[in-house]
C-alpha cells in the first residue's frame, strides 16, 4: 500500500457540490493510505491554510468510497472551480 503525506488533486464539480448533490469532499482512491494525515476514520481534524492562516475542520469517511468531507467552507473561501488543484 502507498503511504501519503501530502495530497494534491484536481477537483471536479461533483466534489465542489455544484452538480446538485450539495456534498463537498475530495474523493481519495481506496488504495491510497492517508492514515498519516487522518489516523482515525470519522474523527474531525483541523487543518490550516498556510496562505490565509484560516483553519478548517475536515474528516475522513470510508464506505464504498474514501472521502475527505467538510471542505465546503474552504472551497467557498477559495472560490474554487472544477479543474482547480
Amino acid at each position: 500500500m502507498i503511504k501519503i503525506d501530502q495530497l494534491i488533486k484536481k477537483i471536479n464539480n461533483t466534489e465542489l457540490g455544484k452538480t446538485g448533490t450539495h456534498e463537498t469532499y475530495v474523493h481519495i482512491p481506496t488504495e491510497l493510505d492517508i492514515s498519516s494525515i487522518f489516523p482515525n476514520i470519522n474523527e474531525e481534524i483541523e487543518f490550516k491554510d498556510r496562505r490565509s492562516n484560516s483553519f478548517y475542520k475536515v474528516r475522513l469517511t470510508k464506505g464504498r468510497e474514501q472521502r475527505i468531507c467538510g471542505l465546503g467552507p474552504f472551497y467557498r473561501d477559495k472560490q474554487l472551480c472544477g479543474g482547480d488543484e
